[in-house]
This record gives C-alpha cells, structure tokens and sequence, in this order.
C-alpha cells in the first residue's frame, strides 16, 4: 500500500495524510506488517492548487511527495 505521510516535514495534500501509528492501528487486526518504511511519492500537481502549486518540481514536471510504502498480509 502506498499513502501519503502525516509526519513533521512532509509535503503532501492536506488530506488523506496519515501517521505511522494510524496506519499500524489499521493493520493491527487480521494482517502482519512486514514492512512498514518512508517512500517517496511522485506526482503531478497541476497549476491553480495554491500553495501545492509553488513545490518544486522534476525535470519531467513531477513533484517529489512525503508517503509510507506498506507491505502485509493477511494473518492465519
């Protein structure tokens, strides 16, 4: 699973952002974490966004993002 990071110095959407703990809670049942690490999450942003608009940006135009990149499955 691939989300975006609720944690100090993330630029991300302001929503759908979520902390370390939360995304541990939401696996807590049924599933093992195998991996649990920061990833880093390319998009494009497009122009009229406010300040989401202003961030840097790649040579092909994408813009580097603060996520958490989860690996599990399903506990026996």
């Amino acid at each position: 699973m691939l989300c975006f990071a609720d944690r100090p110095g993330a630029r991300t959407p302001n929503t759908g952002r979520l902390t370390e703990d939360r995304l541990r809670g939401l696996f807590a049942e049924g599933w093992r974490i195998d991996e649990l690490v920061p990833a880093d999450i390319l998009g494009v942003v497009p122009d009229g966004l406010g300040d989401m608009s202003t961030w840097p940006r790649d040579a092909e135009g994408r813009t580097p993002m603060t996520g958490w990149r989860l690996r599990a499955h399903r506990a026996v």
